[in-house]
């Protein structure tokens, strides 16, 4: 939970500043960390909320039947997240990819770390939800590293 919500506190402060520094500089890195602090799991759990209730007003004007409405429903749902599936496939290969030289692992297994890394994120759409809404307690970690934000921020995406 308290990596979520950080996620979320990094994505409403540097957000614009990552999509910039996409494309002023054309920096991959931006993009990158971009997808990952965006909140594209709770984007996708409340986009598939407004949809069964788009769908459900819609079977409502249209006198659809229980039995049509949750099968066409079902289904519009079940393609939507195999959709969303597919483009996390795609997102892992291009930064796997991208970054092919520097990753030291098993070509097998980075094929099934990328071919998994869809169910991460259905895992993380959970936790992501519930983090905009729970308070997280604070700790105070110890770091030992000498580099501040500002040099990587500088680094990446300026």
């Amino acid at each position: 939970l308290r990596w979520c919500r950080g996620n979320h506190q990094c994505f409403v402060r540097h957000g614009w500043s990552l999509i910039k520094g996409l494309f002023k500089n054309r920096n991959f890195a931006c993009f990158e960390m971009f997808t990952h602090t965006a909140p594209i799991p709770a984007i996708t759990l409340i986009w598939a909320i407004i949809y069964l209730v788009l769908l459900s007003i819609n079977a409502l004007i249209n006198n659809l039947g229980f039995v049509q409405f949750l099968n066409t429903g079902v289904l519009n749902v079940v393609w939507y997240f195999v959709g969303v599936y597919i483009m996390g496939i795609f997102h892992a290969f291009v930064v796997i990819v991208h970054n092919y030289k520097r990753i030291d692992c098993n070509k097998f297994l980075l094929i099934v770390y990328g071919l998994l890394f869809p169910i991460y994120m259905f895992m993380l759409l959970v936790i992501s939800v519930i983090s905009m809404f729970v308070k997280v307690k604070w700790k105070k970690i110890k770091h030992s590293d000498s580099i501040t934000i500002e040099e990587i921020e500088g680094e990446i995406c300026e």
